[in-house]
């Protein structure tokens, strides 16, 4: 993961990479901890149901990307979604 994010010219963009053999829920706790969050104040965007569930576990908020898979299911549960990450800040505002 951490290699992928460098090839794409992303790294500048993110603090800290992370991934298996961790679950998400633990990386979510951990990254709380870590950095003094509150749960009430972190936003988890992702295109999984594994993103999804680890949200609602953790009791954070939770907006999905869009894919053709999954519109179904966003949509019964009501999930805000976005198509595209540029959308997120119009969609927090």
């Amino acid at each position: 993961l951490i290699r992928i994010v460098h090839q794409r010219g992303l790294a500048e963009y993110f603090k800290e990479v992370r991934g298996a053999p961790d679950t998400k829920s633990q990386i979510i706790e951990q990254l709380v901890l870590e950095y003094g969050l509150s749960n009430e104040k972190c936003l988890f965007v992702g295109d999984a149901l594994t993103d999804y569930n680890a949200a609602l576990a953790e009791n954070i908020d939770f907006i999905a990307r869009q894919t053709h898979e999954l519109s179904a299911f966003w949509k019964e549960k009501d999930v805000t979604t976005v198509d595209n990450l540029m959308e997120i800040v119009p969609v927090l505002e």
